[in-house]
């Protein structure tokens, strides 16, 4: 899945899209029958890419909400 906005879309509804995009790559890429090397590094660049979002919507949703958000998807 891209990660781009639509133009036709309300912006939260494209935050979540990407976001939901962004963990189904992860989980795709570790679910896998054999995880290698690879997947590892193709799961680290889709939750970098879902880290990335949260702090560009960070003001919007708030310092607090921003940093609970950030640790969830570090841990």
């Amino acid at each position: 899945m891209a990660y781009r906005f639509k133009l036709d879309e309300p912006l939260h509804k494209g935050f979540r899209r990407v976001a939901a995009g962004q963990i189904e790559r992860a989980l795709a890429e570790l679910s896998a029958p054999e995880i290698g090397p690879r997947s590892v590094h193709e799961s680290r660049k889709s939750l970098k890419r879902l880290r990335a979002l949260v702090r560009l919507a960070g003001p919007a949703l708030g310092a607090k909400t921003a940093r609970q958000h950030n640790a969830t998807i570090t841990l």
